[in-house]
């Protein structure tokens, strides 16, 4: 029993040093993935980054608005996300009512089939007379726009695509910041404010993208060829077939154990001495082979004796019309055919 025990710690120990090779060591790996993949960058090196513009040290509040409040002189302006209609709405408040005086449908969803290609506002953003929104769609599409509102309209001054589920939107200054995600990571799109006579431009300044690094990502960093995963299978397989034996033995010894217990409380309420009954685990297997030879014969004897011999006899019957196909026949063609003969 004590070599089991020491044999199983020792499997135990193989694949926990196992699984900490195979772990990455430090965190040079994502460091330098993510240097490599912040340096990709959209604009131009003359443009200015974020650092160079003062917000460097400051942290971003980025929060999935889906209400902002506008104030006019004809009264307070709610704009609000409609997720059932997929637009974004102007409410305005009146006395004691809100009234919608004007949307903007973000993508239509009637009659559309592909599900995961319909873009859904997430967020909006207000400045001034003006709302900035993001759509998503499920397959990592993206909208970013401008949304003028006027006093009983919402119209749209520029839409521009995003590669990525893009959720959350925020104004620093004259500067707007889209993060999104997509099944590689994370990115971040910067967009520069100007303002003409048609309304808000938005001019691409940045867009940087950070790769999150998957465990198989690192797994195959730390090892290439796959030696350290071929070696961590084997191992648990040939562990998981030693305890199967471990169990399996002591699942037997456990029913033997509960036999003689059940034989020894039978002979005590029998009154008999507990040494003269033989117990079921005793029991070898030449008795259980005899007894189940002797009733396979029983079973046998219990059939007659039957002879393979098959006996065939013509057996001559009377005609019946139950079949005959021409009383199927239309009564048409079988006059036709006599008055031909």
């Amino acid at each position: 029993m004590r070599k089991k025990i020491f044999i199983t710690l020792v499997a135990i120990a193989f694949l926990a040093w196992g699984g900490k090779a195979q772990a990455p060591r430090g965190n040079k790996a994502p460091l330098e993935a993510t240097a490599a993949a912040m340096s990709e960058t959209a604009a131009s090196k003359d443009q200015p980054s974020m650092c160079m513009m003062g917000y460097e040290g400051s942290s971003l509040n980025m929060q999935r608005n889906t209400v902002a409040l506008l104030h006019s002189e004809d009264g307070d302006k709610f704009v609000i996300i409609d997720s059932i209609d997929n637009c974004i709405d102007m409410v305005l408040r009146t006395q004691d009512t809100l009234l919608r005086v004007g949307h903007y449908r973000v993508d239509n969803v009637l009659g559309r089939h592909d599900v995961a290609n319909i873009l859904r506002p997430q967020s909006i953003k207000a400045k001034g007379n003006h709302i900035f929104f993001c759509a998503s769609a499920l397959n990592d599409l993206g909208k970013v726009g401008v949304l003028t509102v006027t006093k009983d309209s919402v119209v749209a001054d520029q839409v521009i695509d995003l590669p990525c589920h893009a959720q959350f939107i925020d104004v620093i200054g004259h500067e707007l910041i889209v993060v999104g995600t997509n099944m590689q990571g994370y990115n971040i799109n910067i967009f520069n404010i100007e303002e003409n006579e048609q309304g808000l431009k938005l001019t691409p300044l940045q867009s940087n993208f950070y790769h999150v690094t998957k465990q198989s990502e690192r797994i195959q960093a730390s090892d290439p060829v796959g030696v350290g995963i071929t070696v961590v299978a084997i191992c648990v397989v040939f562990l998981a077939l030693v305890l199967i034996a471990f169990i399996i033995g002591g699942n037997a010894k456990t029913i033997k154990w509960s036999q003689n217990s059940r034989a020894r409380r039978a002979a005590i309420k029998a009154g008999k001495p507990v040494e003269t009954i033989q117990k079921p685990a005793d029991t070898t297997g030449e008795v259980f082979a005899a007894i189940a030879a002797a009733i396979y014969l029983y079973q046998e004897d219990l059939h007659d004796e039957e002879h393979a011999i098959l006996t065939i006899n013509k057996v001559e019957r009377a005609w019946t019309p139950w079949n005959a196909k021409f009383f199927n026949m239309n009564q048409y063609f079988n006059t036709r055919t006599r008055t031909k003969k």
